[in-house]
């Protein structure tokens, strides 16, 4: 029998901040690329007022071109893990017109813990907004994930 992982443990990494900026989240490898939006939003602390995409390295079935970014539809129905195909890594895209990018990293499959609501920020540093007087913290990063609007909880 073959195991399939319920959670992974992604790595989301603001590029281009001095000191660094990033968040260390567990979600089901089976969320929708429209619910990972949601859960960066809350995790790096964006408003959702700005335009998003994500940017894939490819895709297993050829739907995708190395470097093609999905359109909203697409990233609705489109799930976490088939988005990391042929890599462990994607690019996620926000804001205009200073685009801030992401990279969105696989970092290992995680077993869940029990009374623990998911999906879940387990560490960071930076704060983020960058420019922002609040460090990171995770209990503060958590209350806003759970209270966004569009996040299934597990």
């Amino acid at each position: 029998m073959r195991f399939l992982p319920d959670l992974v443990q992604l790595l989301i990494v603001l590029e281009r901040t001095d000191p660094p900026v990033w968040r260390r989240v567990h979600v089901s490898f089976f969320t929708k690329l429209g619910g990972l939006h949601r859960v960066i939003q809350a995790v790096m602390g964006w408003d959702g007022l700005g335009p998003h995409r994500f940017i894939l390295q490819g895709d297993i079935y050829e739907r995708v071109a190395p470097g093609e970014a999905l359109d909203a539809q697409r990233e609705r129905n489109w799930r976490l893990d088939s988005a990391f195909y042929p890599g462990d890594w994607l690019t996620y895209a926000y804001g205009a017109p200073d685009e801030r990018l992401h990279r969105i990293v696989r970092e290992e499959y995680v077993d869940g813990v029990q009374h623990w609501r998911y999906p879940r920020c387990v560490a960071g540093a930076g704060a983020s907004p960058p420019g922002s007087a609040q460090p990171f913290d995770v209990a503060r990063v958590n209350r806003r994930l759970w209270r966004a609007k569009g996040i299934k909880a597990q």
